[in-house]
């Protein structure tokens, strides 16, 4: 299992490192980074049983049937956050879990005679169980806009028992105890039996979805309160009709790790392209004092369709403790259409624009631009 979960992240590195690299397109410099979020998950469970089965298998008990019932639970365990694009993170929660079901039913069992009148008799039947699993939980945490922190999430669960008790009993009701009426071998209870389940299911699988929004405390902290609904996909005991379902309210803790790498190319030559007659051209060669001030570096943050969006996020980037940003319409070639663009200032070497950039991004992480900021060059 632990093989699986390395390859897994891995796999999901691979994909964010490939489009954070192909957001940044400058040929004089490559800026590989990587973060992900890791943290505690808490939970408080409703769950509510469909259920149809007269007995617990190897449990004798003359029930009519058992119809469903409800109880309540909890979950902690840790979590890790991998983002894959703007719009799409994977969450995996490893958490344990437990959850208690009480189902009561009532039932005509005959007649009898109390101070010479014909009196109706009834018991009823009491089942007590408690679950509790070793869970995993991958799932897709969707964000569907960049202004606002709110997120959707989907995903499945996979549960190993850890543990699976029961207890039963059969009852006559207070009323008919009242009157003195027991069963035929004197007490008012039968069937009062109590174990560990040993036909429950030994795996639990289900699928789940929710919503969230996260609160960000500092750019590393943050925490996410979420609401999730979770659907069993199999019985809880082998052989009978039981599954659950389970309504959870859950608050996940969590911190942002980063990892950042630079890989600059620094020219010093120029290539002349070849006159028709194919003779081979000298190059030319600058020194390092010439490259410096040979092209006007800046940082390109983003491009809107509109004037007026990229003024709003210019607007978030200049509180968030940028300066010397300027907005400015950009003409595409391939398309030809016009947007917007937020960009810095000038620098005068590739070195000092990489490095403004590097240091502005523990402010950017506050912002939900569309692309990660690249250098460009003029």
């Amino acid at each position: 299992m632990k093989k699986i979960i390395y390859i897994l992240i891995f796999v999901l590195s691979f994909f964010q490192l490939y489009a954070i690299d192909e957001n940044n397109s400058n040929n004089d410099s490559k800026n590989i980074a990587f973060s992900f979020k890791t943290g505690l998950n808490f939970g408080y469970l409703y769950n509510f049983h469909n259920a149809k089965f007269m007995n617990l298998p190897n449990v004798p008990n003359c029930c009519l049937e058992y119809n469903g019932g409800n109880g309540t639970g909890f979950t902690f365990g840790g979590l890790l956050e991998i983002p894959i694009f703007n719009m799409l993170d994977f969450r995996l929660k490893i958490n344990y879990l437990t959850f208690n079901d009480k189902m009561e039913v009532t039932e005509f069992i005959g007649y009898s005679q109390y101070e010479g009148q014909r009196l109706a008799v009834s018991s009823y039947h009491y089942l007590s169980t408690d679950f509790s699993f070793f869970s995993f939980t991958p799932q897709a945490i969707i964000k569907p806009f960049s202004s606002v922190n709110f997120f959707g999430t989907i995903g499945g669960d996979i549960g190993f028992k850890t543990n699976s008790n029961y207890t039963q009993y059969e009852k006559i009701t207070d009323e008919g105890v009242a009157k003195g009426i027991t069963f035929i071998d004197g007490a008012t209870s039968r069937n009062d039996l109590s174990g560990k389940l040993e036909s429950s299911t030994n795996m639990y699988l289900g699928i789940n979805a929710g919503i969230g929004y996260e609160f960000k405390i500092t750019d590393k902290l943050s925490v996410s309160p979420e609401i999730n609904y979770g659907l069993a996909l199999n019985d809880l005991v082998s052989g009978i009709n039981w599954k659950t379902s389970i309504i959870s309210a859950n608050l996940a803790i969590k911190y942002q790790i980063d990892f950042h790498k630079q890989i600059e190319y620094i020219r010093d030559t120029v290539r002349v392209p070849e006159p028709k007659n194919n003779k081979i051209v000298a190059e030319k060669k600058y020194d390092q004092s010439e490259l410096k001030n040979y092209a006007c570096h800046y940082i390109v943050y983003s491009s809107f369709k509109t004037e007026n969006e990229a003024v709003q996020i210019q607007s978030q980037l200049l509180k968030s403790g940028l300066s010397n940003l300027s907005v400015e319409p950009w003409n595409d070639q391939f398309s030809n259409k016009t947007f917007y663009r937020i960009r810095s200032q000038c620098f005068n070497s590739l070195y000092k624009a990489n490095e403004a950039k590097n240091e502005q991004i523990k402010l950017l992480r506050n912002i939900n631009l569309p692309n990660d900021p690249a250098i460009k060059s003029k």
